[in-house]
């Protein structure tokens, strides 16, 4: 629970200052690439964070690496299979 709260907060961030500086992009260009990039640090950083607390729900898929989307597709359809071979 806290790996998504805090997931979300940083997109909800990332979302607002990448709206708000691509208003006057061409102006703002060096600042964009600058929180861009401070931006992406924090991002890793947090992540990284994540993982080695454990924090991260076992049953998060999509933006987690080796676990896409596909892979709860999969999981799920396989689970489904089983409930009804039994």
């Amino acid at each position: 629970m806290k790996g998504q709260l805090i997931f979300r907060i940083f997109l909800y961030l990332f979302v607002y200052i990448k709206i708000f500086y691509m208003k006057d992009f061409i102006i703002r260009s060096t600042s964009f690439v600058v929180i861009f990039v401070v931006v992406a640090v924090v991002y890793n950083r947090l992540i990284e964070n994540l993982y080695s607390n454990n924090l991260l729900n076992a049953q998060q898929f999509g933006y987690r690496k080796s676990l896409s989307t596909e892979d709860v597709i999969f999981r799920l359809t396989h689970e489904i299979l089983n409930a009804l071979t039994f």
